[in-house]
């Protein structure tokens, strides 16, 4: 259990899941227009799988799972580079991908620091 002393700590615990779930609207709503069908749905929950496994416990605030959620970026962030370098008429969603994962990996970044149990707080 987390110590949420700190008076940013529950919006950025707020914010965390709200990059989670735009990033997998941004994931779902790019591969159902890029791919038909069964295709787009197999793409799509493959992007989002991983993340629905960790919701509950990225929304119970666990710090592990929060750590663990910034190694789970790193594809996201890799795809969308390839796709905003190498296809042109992807730019717009791979940008916009690219900038929610930095978004949110920030974001979980300053909410584990901020949010810190006092006895493991750097001095």
């Amino acid at each position: 259990m987390t110590d949420r002393s700190h008076p940013l700590s529950k919006s950025l615990h707020r914010a965390v899941i709200g990059w989670v779930i735009l990033l997998c609207a941004d994931w779902v709503g790019w591969h159902s227009q890029r791919y038909s069908g069964q295709t787009g749905l197999i793409l799509s929950l493959c992007g989002i799988l991983p993340w629905l496994a960790i919701l509950p416990s990225l929304w119970r605030g666990e710090r592990r799972r929060l750590v663990a959620s910034t190694l789970l970026l790193s594809p996201y962030l890799a795809y969308g580079l390839m796709d905003w370098v190498a296809n042109p008429g992807a730019k717009g969603y791979a940008l916009s991908l690219v900038l929610i994962a930095a978004a949110l990996f920030m974001t979980v970044i300053v909410y584990l620091r901020l949010s810190q149990p006092r006895s493991q707080a750097l001095t």
